[in-house]
């Protein structure tokens, strides 16, 4: 049986660091928490005998290194279609600067309607052509696995 998993990067920021908008323009590792949070999922899944024969990655870095890790004997391939949206003139910024400049109901608008506030970039055809294409061809998401039996 294939199934098809679909991961977020792990943390990018200190415990208790406040938030900022990070998206498409900004390439940035993993904080150590979010290493030990895709190790955590390593485990889950080798625990449930899940094994990979397919991981599709954003460009980013923070993504191609919590895939290295979840799914470490498995080439990653870069799709672009999964790339992040970028936040325009807000990206980078702290949340409190971000709600400074949009507005709290341009903020509920993006989280509950998926209406981007002004500036932001959101490239809707791109990534609904890929993730049709990848289902098409079952490899829909970023983590295909295959279930193995434990011996």
């Amino acid at each position: 049986m294939r199934r098809a998993f679909i991961v977020r990067h792990g943390n990018t920021f200190a415990p208790g660091q406040a938030p900022h908008r990070l998206g498409a323009r900004t390439d940035i590792s993993l904080h150590d928490s979010g290493r030990d949070q895709a190790r955590a999922l390593a485990r889950h899944f080798e625990a449930r005998g899940v094994a990979f024969d397919r991981v599709l990655v954003s460009p980013l870095h923070r993504t191609r290194e919590t895939a290295a890790i979840v799914a470490a004997n498995v080439p990653h391939e870069a799709a672009d279609w999964l790339r992040e949206i970028d936040h325009g003139p807000d990206e980078g910024l702290p949340e409190t600067e971000v709600l400074a400049r949009i507005g709290h109901e341009a903020l509920d608008a993006w989280e509950s309607r998926a209406e981007p506030p002004s500036g932001w970039i959101v490239d809707a055809d791109v990534h609904d052509r890929g993730g049709g294409a990848a289902a098409e061809n079952r490899h829909a998401g970023i983590i295909r696995a295959q279930h193995q039996r434990r011996p």
